[in-house]
């Protein structure tokens, strides 16, 4: 980068200040010698008494003064700017085209001065009074500029504000240029690339921990992205832009790891990439073209898994949730398009269309990105991050279900219902109990009684699936002693109460219920055959919902007709044995309870 900034500086200085300095030079020179038809009036009365070698001499005594000072200062910014100043620099200030331009102003000044202080003895003649104002003039102009010197160079030496301005310069081919430099093993060499010189300036902030000019860099670099790839981008062309921003965040990675705190850094990383899927769903872009991006931040959540930083793992998935649900709401297909779905579902066939199916499996891929994170938290231990995953995925299963996506049809809705709460909550939850991350399902069965409920109700597709899943969740539960008898039990006896009054009009609510009552009562027959009086809270817990359920039928069936399924409840409960044991709480009663 900087090879580049001084061979521009250079460049300026070879063709401007060259110039400049001639054309002063030349000036003085025709004046001195060859001027004869104008000169200018005395407005000042020098050729009044006025010393012209006493006032050469202090031009020349001021202009040393002051280029002095000015040359410490020259030095003890470039000392600065390679040592101990907060901000790089671009290049060597020496080299800059404003030092060079105001040296050569202030080298002309002096020899211009002493070379008058000996051949102009006064302003008497024309010609001497003449160049008497034409001195002074660039005197002036050597005290005016100071100023303006000092801003120019601030500006132009700092780094950070010429890689901002080049960032707004980014072009697609900027960004292929990049993408093809790494793959033919030249990006390490590529500094001239534009790229390159940003990936530079972004590893100074992160070296120098200056968390907000990383997070402008990288929001600028997204920006930049962003106006680039709008409707009817060719995919090569899109790709080439993510592939290069990917390269980008892969480079600085290493480095930002490496630091004992890096949750800045991935703070900045995820509102730049939740920038570019806001804006693609906004423009409804494919999100196929974003598959490097998307498996660059499936590894970054590994690597940071494996530091332990839960704060940035949550901002990932907050990332995952909120894009989830904008390309949900905004750049979702139809389901007429979705062939697969209705094979799925063993639906009628519809036409198949390639770019709907597969946008439709990337907006899911949100989804297993989270349900990746469940696994990174069971095989790193932590419970915190195993938390935070499930809660996000149980909010998403939540506003599906109550119909926060109108677009979305039943299919639709039933594969998302199954691939949150079967594939990821349920099975990463069997996992979870397994590994010995919990010690019961408290943790791993945590959902409300309603939402499966309101399933059943309005997407029977999703049900079968989702419900056997939890059934088997929480009999191999049982089996290995991690049953949650207070919450569990409750919430999964739960389901059948919310869905009552919808028993004699929905055929879905009577299947859901009759399996609801077969997983308790295999519960139960395997109690019995086990060690009964070490599950008596277990035991006696789904005694009490399957009497809880059938007083719940039983006012449907005052309503709306004859429940055989309750005839099969009541005969199950009256075969529970009466375990007697010391309570385990309320031991001893308050006086008011007697």
């Amino acid at each position: 980068m900087e090879k580049i900034i001084l061979k521009h500086h250079q460049s300026k200085y070879s063709l401007g200040n060259f110039w400049l300095l001639f054309l002063l030079v030349a000036f003085f020179i025709t004046i001195k010698f060859f001027w004869s038809w104008w000169f200018v009036e005395d407005w000042l009365g020098f050729s009044n008494g006025v010393d012209a070698r006493n006032f050469f001499g202090i031009l020349v005594g001021t202009t040393a003064t002051f280029w002095g000072f000015l040359t410490a200062g020259f030095l003890l910014t470039y000392q600065l700017s390679t040592k101990e100043a907060k901000r790089r620099k671009a290049s060597n200030v020496l080299y800059n085209s404003n030092v060079i331009g105001y040296s050569s102003l202030s080298a002309f000044l002096m020899v211009a001065s002493i070379i008058c202080y000996v051949w102009i003895p006064d302003f008497k003649a024309d010609r001497d009074l003449t160049i008497g104002y034409f001195i002074l003039f660039c005197f002036l102009a050597f005290l005016i500029s100071v100023f303006p010197l000092f801003y120019r160079l601030l500006t132009d030496t700092n780094s950070l504000m010429i890689v901002q301005e080049l960032i707004c310069t980014l072009t697609l081919t900027d960004f292929f240029e990049a993408k093809e430099a790494y793959y033919m093993g030249q990006w390490k060499s590529a500094t001239h690339l534009k790229l390159s010189i940003v990936l530079d300036e972004i590893i100074y902030s992160i070296r120098e921990n200056d968390n907000s000019a990383l997070h402008m860099l990288l929001m600028g670099m997204a920006k930049s992205a962003n106006e680039l790839i709008m409707p009817g981008i060719r995919r090569e062309d899109c790709e080439s832009v993510v592939e290069g921003m990917s390269i980008l965040l892969k480079d600085m990675e290493a480095l930002a790891m490496a630091a004992a705190d890096s949750t800045a850094y991935c703070d900045s990383v995820s509102d730049c990439i939740m920038a570019i899927y806001e804006h693609a769903a906004a423009q409804r872009i494919p999100l196929l073209y974003f598959h490097n991006l998307q498996r660059y931040y499936r590894e970054l959540a590994e690597n940071i898994a494996k530091k332990g930083d839960i704060i940035s793992l949550r901002k990932i998935i907050e990332v995952l949730s909120t894009s989830f649900r904008l390309h949900l709401r905004e750049n979702c297909p139809p389901q007429n398009r979705l062939s697969n779905l209705a094979q799925l579902f063993k639906q009628p066939d519809v036409e198949h269309n390639l770019d709907a199916e597969l946008q439709w499996e990337a907006i899911i891929d949100f989804i297993q990105d989270i349900g990746h994170i469940l696994e990174l938290a069971i095989s790193n231990s932590s419970k915190n991050l195993y938390t935070a995953a499930a809660r996000s995925l149980e909010f998403l299963a939540k506003i599906i279900e109550h119909g926060d996506f109108p677009n979305l049809e039943p299919l639709q809705r039933a594969s998302i219902l199954v691939e949150i709460v079967y594939l990821q909550l349920l099975l990463n939850g069997e996992d979870a109990l397994k590994e010995g991350l919990f010690n019961d399902t408290l943790n791993t069965y945590h959902l409300d009684g309603s939402l499966i409920a309101d399933t059943i109700i309005n997407d029977p597709a999703s049900s079968r699936l989702i419900l056997r899943g939890i059934g088997d969740h929480l009999i191999n539960a049982r089996r290995h002693g991690k049953l949650n008898v207070w919450s569990t039990i409750n919430d999964f006896g739960a389901i059948p109460r919310h869905t009552a009054k919808y028993y004699h009009d929905n055929e879905n609510v009577r299947k859901a219920t009759k399996y609801i009552f077969e997983v308790f009562k295999m519960m139960k027959e395997e109690i019995e055959k086990g060690n009964l009086p070490k599950e008596k809270k277990t035991y006696d817990e789904i005694k009490k919902q399957l009497s809880v359920l059938v007083s719940s039928l039983r006012e449907q069936e005052a309503k709306g007709g004859t429940i055989h399924l309750i005839t099969e409840l009541e005969s199950c409960i009256t075969t529970f044995k009466i375990i007697t044991s010391a309570p385990d709480f309320n031991i001893i009663p308050w006086s008011e309870d007697d």
